[in-house]
This record gives C-alpha cells, structure tokens and sequence, in this order.
C-alpha cells in the first residue's frame, strides 16, 4: 500500500510537473506569439505610416507639379495675350497714323482745290469783269459811233433841206457863204504879200499875229 501511494504520489507529482511544463510552454509560446503579433502590428503600423508619408510626398509633388505646369500655363497665356494686345496696339496706332495721314492729305487736297477753285473763279470773274468792261467799252464806242452817225445824218439832211431852201429862194447855203469868204481871204493875203501866195494856214497865223499885235 505505501508503495502503491508512493508510486501514485510520484505520478500524480510527475503529472503536475508535467502539467506545469506545459503550462509553461504554453505561456512561452502565447507570450511568443503575442510579441511577434506585436512586432508584426508595428512594422504594419510602421508600413502603413510610411506608405501614408510616401503618398503624401507624391500627392505634394503632384500638386507642385501641377501648380508649376499650370503656371507655366498661364505664364505663356499671359505672354502670348500681351503679344496680342501688343500686335493690336501696333496695328491700331498704324491705322490711326494712317487715317490722320489719309485726313491730312485730304484736308491739303481739300484745301489746294479750294483756292484752285478761288483762283479760277476769281479768274473767270476778271475775264468776266474785264469782257464786260470791253463790252461795254465797245457798246459806248458804238453808241458814239451811232449817234454821230446819226448826227452827221442829221446835219447832212438840215443841209440838204436848207440847200434845197436856199436854191428855191436863190440864196447861197452857209458852206458857200464859207467857201466864198475863204477864197476872198486867200486873195487879200496874195495881195498884201506882194503877190506872193501864202498858204492859207501860214496866212491865218500872220492874220493872228497882226491881230495880237
């Protein structure tokens, strides 16, 4: 019986130890396991934080990337607007130069044909002046001529009536009466010059100066 308990109390110890063996083991490896867990969910954690920092780094790179390209975007945008506005500024300060160019010669075109046109005007009104002054410088003279026309017409038909008068009475008309008194002076200035003859003229300016004297 002792035997038996002894044997018995050797295995029910051996059995404990056993148990605490494993126990033991068990908790070794649980810990184990749990550090490893532990290592695993930090180098995760770790991974997971570097990924977030490498795709934030991407996103900012991205981003710069993409305010550089769309500056330089705008930068060539604004540079080829400015061109533009440049080019219409020229061409607009061209065509303003022209149209004061075009403006300038019109007012000189303007200008030279209105004295061209003062000058014929003023040329025609000088011709015209001087036509009419001609005209009626003519139409006096004609006149003049007329009316002495008409007055020797006049005279000759007085004589002819006063001649056709003096015949019917047997009277001499003025004209002979004239003639008459011319011969008798041309015949005294023969006898007083001594029988020389005297032109009449040269006869009646000795007349005038016996007169005188």
């Amino acid at each position: 019986m002792t035997a038996r308990k002894e044997q018995s109390a050797n295995l029910s110890n051996f059995h404990e130890v056993q148990e605490r063996r494993r126990l033991e083991e068990t908790q070794k490896l649980c810990a184990q396991r749990d550090k490893e867990m532990a290592d695993v969910k930090a180098k995760l954690q770790q991974f997971r934080l570097k990924q977030q920092e490498d795709d934030q780094q991407l996103r900012d790179e991205w981003e710069l990337r993409q305010k550089s390209f769309w500056t330089r975007i705008e930068t060539t945008i604004k540079q080829e607007e400015d061109k533009v506005a440049q080019r219409s500024a020229e061409e607009q300060r061209k065509r303003e130069e022209e149209e004061k160019k075009r403006k300038d010669e019109d007012s000189k075109k303007r200008i030279s044909e209105e004295k061209r046109r003062a000058e014929e005007e003023r040329t025609l009104k000088e011709e015209e002046e001087k036509r009419h002054s001609e005209e009626e410088k003519k139409r006096k003279e004609e006149e003049e001529v007329r009316l002495q026309k008409e007055e020797e017409q006049q005279k000759k038909e007085r004589l002819e009536i006063e001649l056709e008068q003096r015949k019917q009475v047997g009277l001499s008309t003025a004209d002979d009466d004239w003639q008459a008194a011319r011969n008798n002076l041309k015949v005294d200035h023969f006898s007083e010059s001594g029988g020389c003859f005297i032109p009449f003229a040269e006869a009646e300016v000795a007349d005038g100066d016996r007169e005188r004297r």
